[in-house]
């Protein structure tokens, strides 16, 4: 065999194996109605927050007026600082937003927690949603 036919065979190996796994899959649906954010209590918004970023614990609790609390811990893993925008979303039983809070940027430093806490500013919240992503 000449070498022409030995790359183009190479070749044509290396193309068949390199499609052979496909696009990667996106985060589905629950149903075809509902979107993600609507069934989960804490998102993260691209794939390198989260490899960094691990949610140590997240809880809910409510303020003697009525008000919705929101508290997550966090765990930076990487050995740097790691740039993080958190915001909440309050929702009422049925799903609808009833409040958010702004982007708020969080430093953390290598390898240490962070507790992050958020509280709805109306008594109609009963139902959140923490979104975190990388900072810009």
């Amino acid at each position: 065999m000449s070498f022409a036919k030995y790359l183009i065979c190479f070749l044509s190996v290396l193309l068949i194996v390199g499609c052979a796994s496909g696009p990667r899959k996106g985060i589905g649906v629950v149903r075809k109605y509902e979107l993600y954010e609507d069934k989960e209590t804490l998102v993260m918004l691209d794939d390198t927050v989260r490899r960094r970023l691990y949610v140590v614990d997240q809880s809910a609790s409510w303020t003697d007026d009525g008000r919705l609390t929101a508290k997550a811990r966090f765990l930076n893993k990487k050995d740097e600082t790691l740039r993080v925008q958190i915001q909440t979303i309050f929702k009422d039983e049925e799903g609808y937003k009833v409040d958010e809070t702004n982007w708020e940027l969080i430093l953390i430093p290598k390898n240490s927690y962070h507790y992050y806490e958020a509280k709805s500013l109306n008594d109609k919240a009963s139902k959140y949603t923490i979104r975190c992503k990388l900072a810009q």
